[in-house]
Formats: C-alpha cells, sequence, structure tokens
C-alpha cells in the first residue's frame, strides 16, 4: 500500500513494512488505536464527563484523554490506589493532559470497574464505559475504523496484543473473513478473543516486554506481541502497534 505520512495519523495512518511484514504505527498518533474508535463515539454520547477505569499500564486511559479534550469533554479515570500513590507514569501522562483522576480501595479490574461504575451513576451528564471500552458502539466503531486500513494492505492475518479482547473482537465483527490473531498479556488466560489464533505472552501481566520491537512500542502490551508475531505470522502480515511507551523517560 501507499503509505501517507501526516500530520494527523487519525486520518492518514501510517502503515509500515519492517521486513516481510506489516505495522499499523499507531505510536505515532495520541492516544494510539483506540482514538480512532473513541473519536466518532464520544462525541455523540449525552455527557460532558466520560468515567473510565484503567490499568497504569496501557494506553486506554491516555486514549480516552485525548478524545476528551479534542472534544470539550472531561475523562475522569480510575486507577489502583496503588499506582495513584506512586503516581504512574500514565497516571502522571494523563494529569498533564487534564484528566480528573480518582483511585478505586481495592487494587484489580474489577474493584476498579465498580467504583468507577458507582460514581459515574451518581452525577448528571456522566457516562460510564466499561474496561476496554468493551460496548457494541465501541466495536462497531473500530471496526468501521480499520476497514480501509486492512483493504488496503490485504494481510493474511490481523495480529493484537490485548488484556480485554475488544479490539479483536471489533475487527472480528467487522471482517470475519480474515484470519485474526490475539496475543494475551493479561494474567488472566481466559478473556474472550472471539475466534481469534492465541497466543500467550511471555511475561506476566507486570512486568515490561523482554525485549522491545524496532519502533516505539507500549511496553506492557503491544511489544509483548512483536516476539510471537515474527515466530508465527506469515509474510504480510498486520501487527497493529495500538499505542508508544508510556513509560515517562527517567
Amino acid at each position: 500500500m501507499v503509505c501517507v505520512l501526516s500530520r494527523d495519523y487519525l486520518l492518514n495512518p501510517f502503515v509500515e513494512r519492517h521486513g516481510k511484514f506489516l505495522v499499523l504505527r499507531d505510536d505515532l498518533l495520541a492516544g494510539g488505536t483506540k482514538v480512532r474508535a473513541l473519536n466518532s463515539l464520544i462525541p455523540e454520547i449525552d455527557a460532558s464527563r466520560i468515567v473510565y477505569p484503567s490499568s497504569s499500564t496501557g494506553a486506554g486511559a491516555w486514549a480516552l484523554t485525548e478524545v476528551c479534550n479534542r472534544h470539550g469533554k472531561e475523562a475522569v479515570l480510575f486507577f489502583d490506589r496503588g499506582a495513584v500513590e506512586r503516581w504512574d507514569d500514565a497516571v502522571k501522562l494523563c494529569a498533564d493532559l487534564g484528566a480528573t483522576i480518582q483511585f478505586s480501595d481495592e487494587n484489580g479490574r474489577e474493584a476498579r470497574s465498580e467504583a468507577a461504575r458507582i460514581y459515574a451513576s451518581k452525577g448528571a451528564h456522566q457516562h460510564f464505559f466499561p474496561p476496554g471500552f468493551d460496548v457494541p458502539e465501541f466495536r462497531l466503531a473500530m471496526g468501521e475504523a480499520f476497514r480501509g486500513i486492512v483493504d488496503a494492505c490485504d494481510p493474511p492475518e490481523i495480529w493484537v496484543s490485548s488484556s480485554s479482547g475488544s479490539i479483536s473482537r471489533s475487527l472480528q465483527q467487522a471482517m470475519p473473513e480474515r484470519q485474526h490473531c490475539v496475543v494475551i498479556v493479561s494474567d488472566d488466560k481466559n478473556i474472550d478473543v472471539g475466534n481469534a489464533k492465541v497466543f500467550h505472552a511471555r511475561e506476566k501481566f507486570n512486568q515490561v516486554a523482554f525485549k522491545m520491537p524496532p519502533f516505539p512500542s507500549c511496553e506492557h502490551y503491544d511489544a509483548k506481541g512483536w516476539y510471537h508475531f515474527t515466530r508465527k505470522a506469515p509474510a504480510g502480515s498486520l501487527f497493529i502497534n495500538v499505542a508508544g511507551p508510556t513509560l515517562l523517560p527517567k
């Protein structure tokens, strides 16, 4: 395909060849791949505050913050208490971008989600998203955003790293005829990945990738998938680099 370099990677996705493979360089898009769906979804929500429970290792909170800023809404992010007390890099990044930071009293995905859901239910003009933005509207928007990208590349396989499965299930819904592969980075190996072929990261969830790919990549997510992708994917396959590093330079 013809790769278009632009200041706005949302409108002009950049697909780059690495050896025999293709890489969607969404590390060049502020907030990463999930911005592609959220940018069309958030303006349609009749709420001024968007409440989201997030780990401090992924890019979901960053994506939401970027999109809320773009559309004049407020991102309210729930992290584990420990992440806030340590002022983890993802927390600091989102706070610096203007997000409101909250924390759950107990740690873990379910505790964060419940705390965020209760918070959102108590205020007017507040909207709650579950982890991974895993709702039908998001999956539909993500699938639509990717049709043109995938059609232009025509890859034999589409690969993504995930802890919720939401991106891959979105693409499977939109393009069931394609072969989809997921590298699960979560310690919970039973996440719903639809009909995708499954691989498991070598690292534990709270570990960074043992070896980084040859482009900027999220250390706890996408970077872990590169190992399996380069060993298992056929030539011409597409690797979705969902986001760049979420660890700030020291």
